[in-house]
């Protein structure tokens, strides 16, 4: 994933891609739902463990052979609550 943190920081560029890039074709509007922004470290953390355990179960299913086996067997996301 993609994640970009700090809303403002972010936004200025973020505007102009849709505004330049997209109208231009040089990018499709599809590829701004690729990015995902945050101001909320906590939220960062928790779509970053929801991306390793959907890895995670992909390559489990999948029988490839993993580059990084005990991480896959050891990870359990934290069970934060807000």
């Amino acid at each position: 994933p993609v994640i970009l943190y700090s809303k403002r920081y972010w936004s200025g560029l973020l505007k102009w891609m849709k505004d330049v890039l997209v109208p231009e074709n040089a990018i499709s509007p599809g590829d701004l739902d690729l990015l995902s922004v945050s101001d909320d470290p906590e939220e960062i953390v928790d779509r970053l463990e929801q991306h390793l355990v959907w890895k995670a179960e992909q390559i489990r299913k999948s029988g490839v052979e993993p580059h990084y086996p005990e991480l896959l067997r050891r990870y359990k996301p934290k069970n934060r609550r807000r």
